[in-house]
C-alpha cells in the first residue's frame, strides 16, 4: 500500500484489527457487514478510503466484493444474516470506490 507516512500506521492498526469479530475482512462467523462501531466491514473500509488507501488494493477489492456479495435483487444490501439496508452500502461504494478524483 502506498499512502503518506502520516497515515501508515493508522492504517497498518485498521488492517490488523480484519480478524476481531470472528471471521476476515471484519465480518462476524455470521457475515454480518456492519456490527457497529470502526472495526466493521463497512466502518474499517470506509476508514481505508479516507485515508487514502487506494481502491485497488487488494484488501479493498476484497472487502468491495463481500459487500457486493450482499447485494439482493431489489437493490438493498443484506449485512446480516436477516434484514436489508440500501444507504450504508450502496453509498460506501459509490462514495469510496467509484469516486474519480479531480
Amino acid at each position: 500500500m502506498v499512502l503518506s507516512r502520516k497515515w501508515a500506521a493508522d492504517v497498518e492498526a485498521i488492517v490488523a484489527r480484519r480478524h476481531d469479530q470472528g471471521d476476515d475482512l471484519w465480518t462476524t462467523p455470521d457475515r454480518r457487514l456492519a456490527k457497529g462501531g470502526p472495526f466493521s466491514t463497512l466502518g474499517a473500509a470506509r476508514l481505508l478510503v479516507e485515508l487514502g488507501v487506494d481502491p485497488a488494493e487488494p484488501i479493498l477489492v476484497e472487502a468491495r466484493e463481500l459487500i457486493w456479495s450482499a447485494r439482493r435483487e431489489d437493490g438493498r444490501f443484506r449485512l446480516a444474516p436477516t434484514g436489508a439496508h440500501l444507504v450504508l452500502s450502496d453509498g460506501l461504494c459509490k462514495r469510496s470506490f467509484y469516486r474519480k478524483e479531480p
